[in-house]
C-alpha cells in the first residue's frame, strides 16, 4: 500500500501532510531495507512490481493490474531505501541512523558467518581462502560504515542509552561469544571500542538498565578472554601487541570491572580507560 500511493505523493498532486508522507516514505524504506539484508544473505536478486506515477493511475483507474517487474538487488535494494529516508530531510535523519545500525548488525553476521564457516572447513580457521577473506574484509568495513554512521547521530551526551547499544554491537566485530576464533589485536580493539564508553558517565540521567547490564556483561567478557589469552603462547606479532598493554593491566582491569556496586555508575571506566591508555 505504501508503494502504490507513494507515486501520488512524490508527483504532488495531493497535498499530503508531513506525518502522513514520513508514514509512508518509512513503511516502504523499511520494506527494501528488510528486502536488501534479505537478499544479502541468499546472494540473490528479486523481481518486484514497477510502479510509476503516471502509469499507477491509470492502471488504478482502469483496474488493470498486469504490471511489468523489474530487477533488482541487495544494493538496489538497500540503496532505494536510503534515499527515501533521505528525501525525508530532518523527518528521516532518526530513521536512517536506525537503519544503519540494523545494516552495521547485519553486516557484523555476514562477517562471522564468513568467519566461523571457514574456520569449520579448515583445520586452522586462521588460513582463510582470498575469497572469502575479501568477502569477510568487505562486510567488516560495511559495518563499520555503517556503525559509524549511526553514532553520528547518537553522540553520548545527547543519547548515552543507544551510544552505550552501538558500542556494544560495535565490540561484536572483534569479540563474538559465540564464536571460538579470537585474536589478541581482535580482543584489545574490542576493549579500546568498549572502554569508549566513558563518555557517557556524565551524561546517564535516565539509564537504561537492560543496555547497562549487558554493556558491563561484554566488557567483563572481553577482559576475561583476553586474560584467557594471555595465559597462552603468543605469537612475535601477540607479543610485541601485548608489551605495550601488559597482562598486569588486563588483570588489574578485570579485577576493576567486577568492583562496581552500582550498575548505573559508569564513572569506573574513566579509571579503567586511564590506567589502559597510560604508558608504564
Amino acid at each position: 500500500m505504501a508503494k502504490s500511493a507513494l507515486p501520488v505523493v512524490e508527483d504532488g498532486e495531493i497535498d499530503v501532510p508531513d506525518d502522513v508522507r514520513k508514514g509512508a516514505c518509512t513503511q516502504l524504506a523499511q520494506t527494501y531495507l528488510k528486502l536488501g539484508m534479505f537478499l544479502s544473505r541468499g546472494g540473490t536478486v528479486a523481481f518486484i512490481d514497477d510502479f510509476g506515477g503516471s502509469k499507477w493511475r491509470k492502471l488504478m483507474k482502469e483496474q488493470k493490474y498486469n504490471l511489468r517487474q523489474h530487477e533488482i538487488s541487495a544494493e538496489d535494494a538497500v540503496s532505494k531505501a536510503l534515499s527515501l529516508y533521505d528525501s525525508l530531510g530532518e523527518l528521516g535523519k532518526q530513521d536512517a541512523a536506525d537503519a544503519y545500525f540494523q545494516l552495521g548488525c547485519h553486516q557484523n553476521d555476514c562477517y562471522w558467518n564468513i568467519i566461523d564457516a571457514e574456520g569449520r572447513s579448515s583445520e586452522d580457521p586462521k588460513k582463510e581462502t582470498s575469497s572469502s577473506q575479501d568477502k569477510a574484509n568487505e562486510a567488516k568495513q560495511l559495518a563499520e560504515e555503517y556503525w559509524q554512521k549511526t553514532i553520528q547521530f547518537y553522540p553520548a551526551d545527547a543519547y548515552p542509552n543507544k551510544y552505550l547499544e552501538i558500542l556494544v554491537a560495535w565490540s561484536t566485530l572483534s569479540y563474538n561469544p559465540s564464536s571460538s576464533f579470537h585474536t589478541d589485536e581482535m580482543l584489545v580493539s574490542a576493549l579500546d571500542r568498549l572502554l569508549d564508553g566513558r563518555k557517557v558517565s556524565a551524561h546517564l540521567v535516565d539509564p537504561d538498565i537492560g543496555i547497562i547490564s549487558e554493556f558491563w556483561k561484554r566488557l567483563q567478557g572481553v577482559l576475561l578472554k583476553l586474560l584467557k589469552s594471555l595465559g597462552k603462547s603468543s605469537s612475535a606479532s601477540q607479543a610485541n601487541l601485548l608489551s605495550k598493554r601488559s597482562a598486569g593491566k588486563v588483570r588489574e582491569l578485570y579485577s576493576m570491572s567486577l568492583k562496581f556496586t552500582v550498575l548505573t555508575d559508569l564513572k569506573l571506566l574513566h579509571e579503567m580507560y586511564m590506567l589502559w591508555a597510560s604508558k608504564s
